[in-house]
C-alpha cells in the first residue's frame, strides 16, 4: 500500500496500517483456502449435499463469482479446487506435473452444473459433488477493494494497493500527478 496524501499525521497513517492489516486478514480467515480454519476450507470440508452457512462477505464474493461463471460461459468457476489441488497448485503441496487423460476426464466429470449451489436467501453453500472450492482467482480483488475501503474510511484519498498482481488506485501519487502502473522488467 501507498499512501501518496502529504501531511498526514503519525497516528493516521498507523490507523491505515492496521486498518489495512485488518481488512486483507479478514479475507484470508474467511476465503483462504490454505487456511484450514477458513470458511471455505470448512465448506470443502463439510459433507456434500448440506447446505454451509456463509458470512456475508463470503457470500457476496460468491454471489460475483457466480455472475463471472455465467458471463465466461463456464470459463472461469470456483469449484475448480480439486483440479487445481491435482495439478499441485493447491494446499496439497503435491508435486507438479501432467495428469494422465483419465485423471482430467475424472475431474471434468466432478464439475458439473449445479455442483455447487449458492442460495442467496439463506447465505448457504452446497456441494452436490466433492468438488472444492476456490477463490483464488477473485478474493485478491476483494481484499484489494476490502483494504481501499479502509484507506477510504480514514479519509485518505490518494493511494496505491496492490495484492499479488491485483492493483487498484485513488487520487494522485506523490508527485501530484495520476498513478501510473507498469511492468518492472517486461522482458
Amino acid at each position: 500500500v501507498k499512501i501518496a496524501s502529504p501531511g498526514l499525521a503519525d497516528a493516521t497513517l498507523a490507523a491505515a496500517q492496521d486498518a489495512v492489516a485488518a481488512a486483507l486478514a479478514d479475507v484470508v480467515s474467511r476465503m483462504s483456502h490454505y487456511d484450514s480454519g477458513s470458511e471455505v476450507s470448512r465448506l470443502n470440508r463439510h459433507p456434500v449435499g448440506e447446505p454451509f452457512a456463509v458470512s456475508a462477505p463470503t457470500l457476496q464474493v460468491f454471489q460475483v463469482a457466480q455472475a463471472v461463471k455465467a458471463a465466461s460461459g463456464g470459463a472461469f468457476d470456483v469449484a475448480i479446487g480439486r483440479a487445481v489441488d491435482e495439478w499441485g497448485f493447491g494446499p496439497s503441496e503435491r508435486p507438479r506435473g501432467v495428469l494422465p487423460a483419465q485423471a482430467v476426464q475424472a475431474l471434468q466429470r466432478l464439475q458439473y452444473e449445479g455442483a455447487l449451489v449458492l442460495d442467496s436467501r439463506a447465505a448457504t453453500l452446497t456441494r452436490h459433488a466433492p468438488v472444492l472450492a476456490n477463490l483464488s482467482g477473485i478474493a485478491k480483488g476483494f481484499g484489494v477493494d476490502q483494504a481501499a475501503s479502509a484507506l477510504e474510511s480514514l479519509g485518505i484519498a490518494d493511494y496505491m494497493i496492490e495484492v499479488g498482481g491485483e492493483i487498484r488506485t485513488k487520487g494522485r501519487n506523490g508527485d501530484g500527478r495520476s498513478w501510473q502502473l507498469a511492468i518492472e522488467r517486461p522482458d
